[in-house]
């Protein structure tokens, strides 16, 4: 598959058309597999309301070149379970105990 064009909007109409129906479905299944319902998709990039949400798993990155829609399909479920299930809380807390970072 081509590499995006850097710029969104010089992409062909087809082509906005169908990365919007993309994001939206895949934004759909974000908020349906993670219960978050403010969960969007600008530009590419999650927000939850406004605020985007920074995915620093490299594994939950997506790459663009290699973007299929089965793979995108597992980074939404990768990021919509890390969502549901992540406990940051938690994790520091045991952390602490073992002297490791955060």
């Amino acid at each position: 598959m081509p590499d995006k064009p850097a710029d969104p909007r010089s992409a062909p109409p087809a082509r906005r058309a169908r990365d919007q129906r993309t994001e939206e479905t895949s934004a759909a299944a974000l908020r349906a597999l993670s219960g978050q319902p403010g969960l969007r998709f600008r530009g590419g990039r999650l927000h939850r309301g406004q605020v985007p949400l920074p995915m620093g798993a490299p594994h939950l990155q997506p790459e663009p070149q290699a973007e299929t829609l089965q793979s995108l399909r597992g980074l939404v479920d990768g990021v919509a379970m890390r969502l549901r299930f992540n406990d940051r809380a938690l994790h520091l807390r045991l952390c602490r105990r073992r002297r490791c970072s955060g």
